[in-house]
């Protein structure tokens, strides 16, 4: 089991404390809002470059906002929490769908701007990661041009070296 960067070894007491839950796992919308929170309010932390910060920024706002369009597009209202949570509390409010979507294209749009071109390994986030969900919640809003924008930056090779399939894969 992996959580975070801690990795417990089954069997041991450790394993079955986490088991019986006695203590709580960050769920990917509370880790991305702290780590963005973070980012934001402490500014003595050194990166190594402004451009750094701002794609570890854009990773995290990129997935915030690739949640929360998973839970409008499965639940339709959902609560919005712009940022993490420092108290319990109980009485969140329902966002409607189209106020979650336009939360979403904010956060796309912020990583897509701030997202690099090119992984710095595989598996890492790209400005064309962005720009696919921005056409896509784009689509969603009705904001058709915003789409085609959105798209054709992936596709006439602005955001990386992307191309459309041309030619059928798998078989039949």
């Amino acid at each position: 089991i992996k959580l975070q960067l801690l990795h417990v070894i089954r069997g041991t007491k450790l394993h079955e404390m986490y088991l019986k839950e006695p203590f709580h796992i960050m769920t990917r919308d509370e880790y991305t809002d702290t780590v963005i929170d973070m980012i934001d309010e402490r500014v003595n932390i050194q990166y190594s470059s402004e451009e750094k910060k701002l794609a570890i920024r854009a990773e995290a706002v990129f997935f915030r906002g690739w949640a929360y369009r998973v839970l409008a597009g499965m639940y339709g209202n959902v609560p919005i929490l712009e940022h993490h949570a420092t108290e319990i509390t109980t009485g969140y409010t329902p966002s409607n769908r189209q106020t979650v979507w336009e939360f979403c294209k904010k956060d796309f749009e912020y990583a897509a701007v701030n997202l690099p071109k090119t992984a710095s390994k595989p598996g890492k986030l790209t400005r064309a990661a962005a720009d696919h969900y921005l056409a896509e919640i784009s689509l969603a809003l009705g904001d058709f041009d915003n789409a085609v924008a959105a798209s054709t930056r992936v596709i006439d090779g602005t955001d990386g070296d992307y191309h459309l399939m041309t030619t059928r894969f798998g078989s039949r």
